[in-house]
């Protein structure tokens, strides 16, 4: 949902903003009333952004709307606000999901490497590595809880499914792939570092 999500942040800046008074009482009404004060100066802005050339047409448009981004994006980047698309990188970093992904493979990565694993080995990993290596089983350990944890165990049958799901995944420069089978047919996975082109 994240790609089809805007988010806004409306802060009234008071402890009881449903209490405070607008120089506009009726919002609705006053939109109806001016309706076509209001289209007329959507349409300037267009109007004046075409006749420029449409200036950021080509820039960094969001995938399959396009469309969209070009018609309403680009001309409110044109007079000087910023991309409305721009507020999904905050969506992204509060996204709970994507937040544990990201630990899991930062973890993964740091103690594994590319290493190819199962999801057995995986979770082994995090108990049976050598003592040297304690903060990052501990890290890696944690964030398998986070994931796939049951009762203060990993279950290596949901962290299984877990991998499935998210197989081809880039998060934070980092991608989890699904690597190759073990001799019973068992999937294994691996986290690898990816070059992420330059916008």
């Amino acid at each position: 949902m994240v790609r089809r999500t805007l988010l806004i942040q409306l802060d009234a800046q008071e402890e009881r903003p449903e209490l405070r008074k607008f120089e506009i009482g009726n919002l609705t009404q006053y939109v109806l009333e001016h309706r076509a004060e209001l289209l007329s100066d959507v349409f300037t802005i267009l109007r004046a952004y075409h006749l420029a050339g449409r200036p950021h047409d080509n820039g960094l448009a969001l995938g399959r709307f396009e469309d969209w981004w070009r018609a309403v994006c680009a001309p409110i980047i044109w007079i000087g606000l910023p991309d409305p698309v721009k507020s999904q990188d905050q969506i992204r970093k509060d996204d709970p999901e994507i937040g544990k992904l990201n630990r899991l493979m930062a973890a993964w990565h740091s103690m594994l490497g590319a290493k190819p694993v199962s999801a057995a080995e995986l979770a082994n990993a995090a108990k049976n590595e050598c003592v040297g290596n304690s903060r990052k089983k501990d890290e890696l350990h944690e964030a398998l809880l986070e994931c796939a944890g049951e009762r203060g165990f990993v279950n290596t049958k949901s962290l299984g499914w877990y991998l499935k799901h998210f197989a081809g995944r880039i998060v934070a420069s980092l991608q989890l792939q699904r690597s190759e089978a073990s001799r019973n047919g068992t999937p294994k996975y691996t986290v690898t570092a990816v070059k992420i082109a330059a916008e």
